[in-house]
C-alpha cells in the first residue's frame, strides 16, 4: 500500500494530476512517452529500482506498479 502511495505522488508530479485515479492506465490520463521516461527516472530515484520502458507500459496504473515494486525491489531485481 505504501508504494502505491508514493507512486501516486510521482504521477501527480510527472503527470500534473491530483489524486491519479490508482487504476487508470496513465496513457487514459493523458501522459505521453516523454512522460513515462520521467516516470521511470523518478521511480529509480525514490526506490532505487528500474522498471523497463515496456513494462512501465505493460503495467500503467498507480496500483499495478505499486504492487510491481513491492514483489520486486526487496529482492533487487531490475526489471
Amino acid at each position: 500500500m505504501e508504494n502505491r502511495n508514493v507512486v501516486s505522488g510521482i504521477f501527480e508530479k510527472v503527470f500534473g494530476i491530483e489524486k491519479p485515479s490508482p487504476d487508470l492506465h496513465f496513457t487514459e490520463l493523458g501522459a505521453d512517452s516523454i512522460g513515462v521516461m520521467k516516470l521511470q527516472i523518478e521511480i529509480r530515484k525514490q526506490f532505487g529500482f528500474k522498471i523497463d520502458f515496456r513494462k512501465l507500459y505493460s503495467l500503467g496504473s498507480v496500483n499495478e506498479i505499486g504492487d510491481y515494486i513491492s514483489a520486486n525491489v526487496n529482492q533487487g531485481r531490475e526489471t
